[in-house]
């Protein structure tokens, strides 16, 4: 399995004690593991290759947005979910969602009762940018 590292932070040290706490219950690695460093950019271009690792991953990760999202629509109703950042400009995450959705839906027995309309934002990658200066201009400009 890839050791993927999708941020600027470095988890080697908590893995390390974890390897001393834990190790002793697990089969020894050959060697130490590597480390492949990736963005957003080359880990949906490892799903769309179909690696088994990245596809993984990916999956754990739809599952998991799939409940928050799912939560998110019992919690507080709304019409609209929109998935910005560059989040959004994966190919196959909002079908995937849409898709993980209707399996919370089916399961619970909700028959589209609460079910949010899932867009993606018009603002895709830069969703985030707009969301920093909004809070920029709300915090600092309108004191």
């Amino acid at each position: 399995m890839k050791n993927l590292d999708l941020s600027v932070q470095d988890a080697a040290p908590t893995l390390l004690f974890l390897d001393t706490v834990l190790g002793k219950y697990f089969p020894a690695m050959d060697g130490e593991p590597g480390k492949t460093v990736a963005d957003g950019k080359q880990f949906f271009a490892w799903v769309k290759e179909g690696d088994r690792d990245a596809l993984r991953v990916y999956q754990d990760f739809i599952t998991a947005l799939g409940a928050m999202v799912f939560n998110a629509q019992i919690c507080y109703a709304p019409d609209r979910i929109v998935i910005g950042g560059g989040l959004s400009m994966g190919e196959t995450v909002l079908t995937d969602l849409k898709a993980e959705l209707a399996k919370y839906d089916a399961g619970f027995g909700m028959n589209g009762l609460m079910s949010a309309e899932v867009v993606r934002s018009t603002y895709l990658g830069e969703a985030n940018l707009y969301g920093a200066a909004y809070h920029y201009i709300g915090r600092c400009v309108n004191q």
